[in-house]
């Protein structure tokens, strides 16, 4: 029951339509839809990737519990697939971890915490990028603070295109029309990480990042 219940604080978070996109991106995004939907292009490469539903539930010292989701949680996300799972290590700490695939099936609104969290209430209080090293590779994701009344939250959070990270949605915006355009399938995808433990930022901030380490190169299978 406590499992349902924590998902039903993360009902207000994606329930509202995160689409925050300049003009040049409206333009390009409708001749995009265009070219796909009248089959301009007709190359449709088969794509290898790993169903997101079958993510482990083991990665390196974290450990999350299966859990079944509300039927709410998918008709609001409009994602193709998606996980929301809480791991935790040997020594007690807790990281949330959300992950969605998206397919124009579907949708494509990827639910941008930029938007998502103020319309909760939440006021943005730091917005920066925070680099990690996997394997000799930098990527760079997006932080944010966010403040509301006494509380306090810091996220961090990219889109993934394979063994590409975007922290920018307007570049992840540009990666998914030019995959569109190239493959005639459009698709995207959103990865949030948050510390569950509250402690202070700088070591929220460590804890996120060492795990962000962990699954951006086990995604890059999932999020082709």
């Amino acid at each position: 029951m406590k499992q349902i219940r924590d998902l039903v604080d993360f009902k207000v978070f994606i329930i509202f339509n995160c689409k925050k996109t300049g003009w040049i991106t409206v333009i390009l995004l409708v001749i995009t839809v265009f070219i796909v939907k009248t089959g301009l292009i007709s190359k449709k490469p088969e794509i290898n990737r790993l169903n997101l539903n079958n993510f482990p539930y083991s990665i390196g010292d974290y450990k999350a519990p299966d859990l079944e989701y509300p039927d709410w949680l998918a008709d609001a996300l409009k994602a193709e697939e998606f996980i929301l799972r809480k791991y935790e290590d040997s020594k007690g700490n807790r990281i949330k971890l959300y992950a969605a695939y998206f397919t124009s099936r579907k949708g494509t609104s990827t639910h941008n915490p930029d938007v998502c969290y103020p319309a909760q209430g939440w006021r943005i209080e730091e917005k920066s990028t925070e680099v990690v090293e996997v394997a000799g590779k930098k990527y760079k994701l997006a932080k944010r603070v966010f403040r509301r009344d006494r509380n306090e939250q810091m996220i961090l959070f990219w889109f993934q295109i394979g063994d590409e990270v975007y922290s920018d949605k307007f570049k992840h915006q540009m990666a998914v029309i030019k995959s569109a355009v190239l493959t005639n399938q459009m698709r995207a995808s959103i990865v949030r990480v948050s510390c569950l433990n509250r402690p202070d930022l700088e070591e929220a901030l460590e804890k996120e990042k060492d795990f962000s380490k962990l699954v951006i190169p086990i995604l890059k299978d999932y999020l082709p």
